[in-house]
């Protein structure tokens, strides 16, 4: 059975708890201080029919972020002004928080019509007109009430149950999350959250994070309108029973969402619009208090164009002093700190971007642009910072731009055809690059080559391993890899799973280092399994230290040599060979001692020793000391 949620909303002391009482026979004051004051000071819950849930909110203004607290998750609001007041400052801006929420509906309640003649309650019908006039709750209905004596209570009561029975479904974007309005314990129970599902459904025994803390979870029992079930869906009132973790950790503000989908948030990009009434305009880092779900923290407003006038919108990053679970799509409030008054509210677009500089405004805003759009190939494609470079699962599009998971699906079939979205193929999970990101990073690698080419002529190429070391400042190890398989296949590089190069350069040396080359090649070969060392070689030669480390790498590069242990540079054609002798030996022995080795060879311990470690380090051998045994990868080919 689906479910409903109804909050009040109206000025202090204009009844809304008698109201709910009448309705439902609960007093939804249960602090002793409410009791005591005859105030509402914290949320109060009250149950109007078995899928009916009415959160009733405080009125005072000192109080508002708990009412803000109990309306972000309703169907319904049920709007009270008492009769001998009329419409007062918490009414318009308790009206004003319902509609840049945007509830979908409300109902009207004139509460103490038995203190005024009946022409009274005709000018507050007026009021509330007026009230109303240009907004989706123009037409809502109004019903007259009093509670002593209880007259109109019956007719409003079957008002509320017709007007839920035609509320729209709840957008479900599949994910758990529960924004906790309650916190508190149960006697062998322990730990309980209450709150309402704003998406997805949760069952006994599910893992649940609880952001912003990052605290995981599993859910020990799940209670509805007092009864214990099984499962509890979109749009539930949900009372969850926490397996093993303490009361003090958790706090009205957090969320419980699915593990490892949602991040929390520091920085806020938003499409934010300021009330027509608010008396100036918002400025470019301003601080204001932000009330987002069941939370709130102050923040700082940074407007990329410039001041908001009142009644205007625009995008806007908010930089949070404490974090926050938000997600695409959430609305949210925002209030001026001091006086303390609603001045606005907007819609979530982006977690944590980049923050805002003003070289990046016009990517910036193009992308925000195409996140609030409604092409979703568009949408998809802005998901994918290119100021900040990351792949994307399907589940993170999914969360980044609040477009079913069916949707994603379908239009990234298109994508991919198309060209537009790239595999990342460097790890174990499916996620993509989007092409104007891999356009970036090919930039980035052919600039870095060029570089590199510049200082190396000789070299075929870069080591990939040393490419992606150079650019870890600006790109992780991912896009580097991706961008040179992108590259090599659209014949901008050239290279193999070692080495790349730009695909239009040649390695050449000058004479002079061609000479020294071709020299140090010859005796490398000549010196066969007694070579020279690194610095032998550079004193031979009479070069400096880098044009030695040139050649050196140059001749690694192109497979002529392996360097040995204590620097003995081998010619890398003898390694068949040596091949060949280990595998005799082996046919004939279990065990291979520095002796035999050096008989086998013809050298010294001084050349035996490093290039016996070597094919340690190759698993051609074993040391099992004081001898060797025979390697699990000495096999022929």
């Amino acid at each position: 059975m689906r479910q409903f949620v109804i909050g009040t909303a109206g000025h202090i002391d204009h009844g809304k708890t008698a109201l709910v009482k009448a309705l439902t026979g609960i007093n939804t004051d249960y602090l002793p201080a409410e009791q005591q004051r005859c105030i509402t000071i914290d949320l109060g819950f009250a149950h109007l029919s078995d899928n009916i849930t009415i959160i009733d909110v405080p009125g005072h203004e000192r109080f508002i972020k708990n009412m803000v607290a109990g309306v972000t998750t309703i169907d319904l609001v049920l709007f009270v002004i008492a009769a001998d007041d009329g419409v007062m400052p918490q009414t318009r801006e308790h009206f004003d928080i319902i509609r840049l929420l945007n509830v979908p509906r409300a109902i009207f309640a004139i509460t103490k019509c038995d203190l005024v003649e009946p022409e009274w309650c005709a000018m507050i019908r007026e009021e509330i007109a007026n009230l109303t006039a240009g907004t989706p709750f123009a037409r809502a209905p109004v019903f007259p009430t009093s509670t002593h004596p209880e007259e109109g209570i019956s007719t409003l009561k079957d008002a509320i149950i017709q007007e839920v029975q035609q509320a729209p479904d709840r957008e479900d974007n599949e994910l758990f999350r529960q924004p906790i309005d309650r916190v508190f314990t149960v006697k062998g129970f322990g730990t309980v959250v209450t709150g309402t599902i704003i998406s997805g459904h949760i069952a006994v025994g599910d893992a649940v994070e609880i952001h912003p803390a990052g605290i995981l979870t599993r859910v020990r029992g799940i209670q509805n309108h007092g009864r214990e079930v099984k499962k509890a869906r979109c749009g539930d009132r949900a009372a969850i029973n926490l397996n093993h973790i303490e009361r003090e950790k958790l706090a009205r503000g957090m969320v419980l969402t699915t593990p490892e989908r949602y991040q929390p948030g520091r920085v806020l990009n938003a499409e934010l619009r300021l009330l027509p009434g608010t008396p100036a305009p918002l400025q470019n880092n301003q601080r204001i208090r932000l009330h987002l779900h069941t939370g709130e923290t102050t923040a700082r407003v940074i407007l990329p164009e410039g001041e908001l006038a009142p009644g205007a919108s625009g995008f806007a990053q908010l930089r949070l002093k404490e974090p926050l679970h938000g997600a695409f799509g959430d609305p949210f409030i925002i209030r001026r700190l001091s006086p303390a008054m609603t001045i606005g509210g907007g819609t979530i677009l982006q977690v944590n971007p980049v923050p805002y500089r003003k070289k990046w405004h016009e990517r910036i805003i193009r992308q925000l642009a195409s996140l609030k759009g409604e092409d979703h190939q568009a949408s998809l494609m802005a998901a994918f910072d290119t100021i900040r470079i990351h792949s994307h699962t399907l589940w993170d599009l999914r969360v980044a731009t609040g477009i079913s998971m069916a949707e994603v699906q379908k239009q990234f079939n298109q994508l991919q055809k198309q060209g537009l979205a790239i595999p990342d193929e460097s790890g174990s999970r499916k996620a993509f690059f989007s092409k104007a990101q891999i356009d970036l990073v090919l930039g980035a690698i052919e600039s870095q080559l060029e570089k590199f080419h510049h200082q190396f002529p000789g070299r075929r190429g870069i080591i990939i391993e040393e490419l992606i070391s150079h650019l870890d400042k600006k790109l992780p190890r991912e896009a580097v890899l991706t961008g040179v398989k992108e590259g090599i296949s659209q014949k901008r590089l050239f290279g193999d799973h070692q080495f790349v190069c730009l695909n239009s350069f040649s390695p050449h040396l000058s004479g002079t280092d061609s000479a020294f080359y071709q020299t140090m090649l010859q005796e490398i070969r000549e010196g066969g399994f007694a070579p020279l060392t690194i610095r032998e070689f550079q004193e031979k030669l009479g070069i400096s230290g880098g044009a030695m480390r040139e050649l050196v790498g140059q001749l690694r590069q192109e497979g002529h040599i392996i360097i040995a242990e204590d620097n003995f540079v081998f010619d890398s054609g003898l390694l068949e060979h040596l091949k060949e002798i280990l595998m005799r030996h082996f046919e004939q022995n279990e065990e291979l001692s520095v002796a035999d080795f050096r008989t086998h060879l013809g050298i010294t311990r001084k050349h035996a020793m490093p290039l016996l470690t070597y094919l340690d380090r190759c698993n051609w051998t074993q040391r099992k000391d004081p001898v060797r045994v025979k390697g699990p990868e000495l096999t022929t080919d």
